[in-house]
């Protein structure tokens, strides 16, 4: 069941029609920046709208974005059934934790989360970046830390996949050793050593 339907039964959300009037803060794929602590207020004032579908479709829904205060959140891993593990896959309730999280209302994180067994689980998965992002006072600053995360991951990616081909190349070159070794003892195989000591004590 959709994440925002079971919010609605809980009476944390509203169901609104496209392009009705909304003051609060719209998430999209092209949100003007990131939700930060500058949005507080509208937040607390006038609320989230997150729209239930995916992004891939968003550009064929011709929503009215002209006045609405469009935000992007940033890098951040679900754990929702559907797409636990995937980056930026979050589900309605995930969006919303975020939003609340990144506006400064922790506290309300929980109580939304909570409503989901694996609620918990999507601040704890991403601890990290929530502790870095926690520090930033607008968007830019978010911006900026996301970056460098999503730079330093795919680093650390590359390093560990060189060190990966590494390990298999020498282990590849050891078989080739031993290899090798084995050929030369089979060249001596039939060799009668009593004939060749002989030999050399003849010359």
């Amino acid at each position: 069941m959709c994440t925002g339907v079971r919010l609605q039964k809980f009476g944390l959300l509203k169901e609104m029609k496209i392009n009705s009037k909304f003051q609060g803060i719209l998430l999209t794929p092209t949100g003007k920046k990131m939700v930060s602590k500058e949005d507080h207020d509208i937040i607390k004032n006038n609320g989230i709208c997150v729209i239930d579908c995916s992004w891939a479709k968003f550009s064929s829904m011709n929503i009215n974005l002209n006045k609405i205060e469009t935000r992007l959140l940033p890098y951040l891993v679900a754990v929702n059934p559907v797409n636990y593990g995937k980056a930026f896959k979050l589900s309605c309730v995930e969006a919303v934790a975020a939003t609340l999280f990144l506006g400064g209302f922790y506290q309300e994180t929980d109580f939304v989360l909570n409503h989901f067994k694996w609620g918990s689980s999507f601040i704890d998965v991403n601890k990290e970046l929530f502790d870095m992002y926690k520090e930033c006072k607008n968007g830019a600053e978010l911006k900026a830390i996301e970056e460098k995360y999503i730079s330093d991951e795919l680093e650390s990616k590359k390093n560990k996949k060189e060190q990966k081909d590494e390990i298999i190349f020498t282990d590849e070159e050891d078989n080739l050793e031993e290899e090798e070794e084995v050929d030369y003892q089979n060249l001596f195989a039939n060799v009668n050593l009593d004939e060749m000591e002989d030999q050399l004590s003849k010359k």
